[in-house]
């Protein structure tokens, strides 16, 4: 966390997912939590792709005016 928007880097990001919930690491999809802003269309991806992990929206401020500030992306998707 506090690393960027992991949904902006949509194939890495899968590529960890898998790799942690390998056999060999042992981890269980429901023990990972993804904390986004919100990118819709990739949250949308993350269904189509059955990727079954914990999802942790950020939205960083419950007053949208500031939200809109400090993330530029929630004026498209508020």
């Amino acid at each position: 966390m506090g690393m960027g928007e992991p949904l902006l880097n949509y194939e890495n990001v899968m590529k960890a997912i898998f790799w942690i919930n390998s056999e060999r690491n042992g981890w269980s999809n429901h023990r990972i939590t993804l904390s986004t802003v919100g990118i819709e269309d990739k949250i949308k991806q993350l269904a189509d792709d059955n990727c079954i992990v914990n999802l942790a929206l950020s939205l960083h401020s419950a007053k949208n005016d500031v939200r809109n500030e400090l993330i530029p992306v929630s004026k498209k998707v508020p």
